[in-house]
């Protein structure tokens, strides 16, 4: 099938499935301003868990804004993760990383980020892995009291409902919370035989959620019965029945309003072309996202004063948000074909699919075809199970086709994800407009380092081509040179850190932009309460208060950190007494 007529047959299914599966969500709360003691900026993995958590108790009333709009019922489909990744989809905020010589083609990066309710739960590859021990006894040994892995672990147990009775049974998983995480329910021939090449290249295939992260597994995914499952539905959608609970969607934050230079007391939203003041008697707390967070802080008059002053604004306090951003940058440089295995049906098997995704939640739409592997390896080729892994990888479907379900695909992108980057950036506000997005400048690979480890990476991805459980199927590495790199020999160090910068990619796990620390420390922003620094009844709940980027990946972490969170604003407000 051509490509244009196979991308007119998935469009026409899913406008028909949009029809068809069920709308759960619920009306917006009319706009306008009004008291409350909890205003909530940003309905993602933080915000959704926040508004759940501070809603249950009944006396507070909690207000959630959300800039972008309700989650699409087609997001939930798996395969249709391809579709939410690109700017197309209307829920995703569009960005771009700034340009820079050593990455990404010298033009910069698309930098996905969910806008709508469920943030970036609604658009990812949903993806639960939390992390090694060593990351988060890593922040308490930062001056981060109660942020050690023993201090979190019970708080990741307490949102999972792991479906696996084996999982579940270990001290590692929790079965009461209401986040769904289960593997995928359809594995296609080649997702099992890169499990089994794994193994053959001496990674254990384990629980990467449980004692030790280095080895392999197909992945624990936030997902039930064949779909997605978002922040937005496990936590919110139940929760916006409370009548405590209001939830404002298309509301984009300007700034939060500030008294007497050192107390947050509101924020000042935007919806339909109309400015609206909220005010919150006890806290505002941005969870709005490694990106958006720093950009409404530094619109507040919170951030460095050399980046605040050229535009006029007026500094309350000097510090350094949208500093130390950190990402785990990843790279498409080796590509696989799978001529003998290829996923690319003809138009009657994937009608059929369709329909055993409509009526049984079947079939191969209810996964992401080879993306449901991890892999993590550990440093320097130690044997240290519980190293903490500097490499990983995932092996994401691709076609020449056009852009497809992800269940639906002739090569497999083996893609190399530096796990510890020592590279830094920011997050810089580009005008006083709050609908101009920040200058985003990851600055991946200003340590050679980086560049040196993505590099021995490929390395492992050739090596594990060439075990005989891909072989023995056929998998064959694509050579055709990449755009940009014809005049460097194929298979040299000097073609794959060409082919590196060109095929630069954001792995979708920006953090560290409000860093928690002791205010001692003049790179922080929030302390170990998530307060930030100089300034009363203000926090920030989310992915950029992680003082260094961890092994896995970040939405689990992400979703802890509003689990901590709100028992904090319990314990600080005197409701810490409801049952957990």
């Amino acid at each position: 099938m051509a490509p244009a007529a196979m991308t007119s047959f998935v469009l026409v299914f899913t406008s028909v499935l949009v029809v068809r599966l069920s709308q759960a969500g619920s009306e917006n709360s009319r706009p306008g301003g009004g008291n409350y003691d909890f205003v909530i900026v940003g309905g993602g993995a933080a915000g959704c868990t926040l508004a759940n958590r501070l809603s249950e108790i009944a006396r507070w009333k909690v207000l959630l804004l959300e800039a972008g709009g309700e989650e699409p019922e087609w997001s939930q489909v798996p395969a249709y993760s391809s579709y939410t990744l690109t700017p197309e989809s209307h829920i995703d905020w569009g960005f771009r990383t700034a340009p820079s010589p050593l990455s990404c083609g010298g033009v910069g990066c698309v930098y996905p980020r969910g806008k709508t309710l469920g943030g970036s739960t609604a658009i990812n590859g949903m993806f639960y892995v939390r992390g090694s021990r060593q990351d988060y006894d890593d922040w308490r040994s930062l001056g981060n009291d109660g942020w050690g892995y023993d201090d979190v672990l019970g708080y990741f147990k307490k949102s999972e409902r792991n479906g696996n009775r084996t999982l579940a049974a270990t001290r590692y998983h929790g079965t009461g919370g209401t986040l769904d995480v289960n593997v995928f329910k359809y594995q296609d021939v080649n997702t099992r035989a890169i499990i089994d090449a794994l193994v053959q290249y001496g990674l254990p295939e384990r629980d990467l959620n449980g004692e030790y992260i280095i080895g392999a597994a197909i992945t624990q995914m936030i997902s039930f019965n064949g779909a997605r499952r978002s922040t937005n539905q496990a936590f919110l959608r139940e929760a916006r029945k409370r009548s405590n609970l209001e939830v404002i969607t298309m509301a984009h934050v300007s700034r939060v309003l500030i008294r007497n230079r050192n107390q947050a007391y509101g924020v000042e939203y935007l919806k339909d072309g109309i400015t609206y003041r909220v005010f919150a008697t006890k806290e505002v707390i941005l969870s709005a996202g490694s990106i958006c967070t720093p950009q409404i802080l530094q619109l507040s008059g919170i951030g460095p004063a050399d980046v605040l002053k050229p535009f006029g604004i007026k500094v309350v306090a000097d510090l350094p948000v949208g500093e130390n951003l950190q990402d785990h940058v990843c790279s498409t440089t080796v590509t696989c074909k799978v001529p003998r295995t290829s996923q690319m049906p003809n138009i009657t098997s994937q009608f059929n699919d369709f329909l055993d995704y409509i009526y049984r939640r079947e079939g191969p739409l209810t996964a992401t075809g080879s993306l449901q592997i991890a892999a993590f390896f550990r440093p320097e080729n130690t044997t240290n199970d519980d190293a903490v892994p500097y490499m990983e990888f995932t092996f994401a479907p691709t076609t020449p086709e056009g852009n497809l379900p992800f269940c639906y695909y002739d090569r497999i992108y083996f893609v190399g994800i530096l796990q510890k980057p020592l590279s830094k950036g920011y997050v810089r506000i580009n005008s006083t407009d709050p609908f101009q997005p920040p200058i985003i400048q990851p600055n991946y690979f200003e340590e050679d380092q980086d560049m040196r480890r993505m590099v021995e990476g490929i390395h492992y991805a050739l090596d594990i081509i060439q075990t005989p459980a891909l072989q023995n199927l056929g998998f064959e590495v694509d050579m055709e040179p990449i755009s940009g790199c014809e005049n460097y020999t194929w298979g040299t160090d000097d073609y794959f850190r060409c082919g590196i910068m060109m095929t630069t990619r954001t792995n979708y796990h920006p953090v560290t932009t409000c860093k928690m620390g002791p205010k001692s420390d003049p790179t922080t922003v929030v302390d170990s309460q998530l307060k930030v620094h100089s300034i009363l009844n203000l926090r920030v709940i989310d992915a950029s208060i992680m003082p260094t980027m961890i092994s896995g990946h970040t939405m689990a972490p992400s979703i802890m950190i509003a689990e901590k969170g709100a028992d904090m604003l319990k314990h600080d407000w005197g409701e810490d007494k409801i049952k957990n």
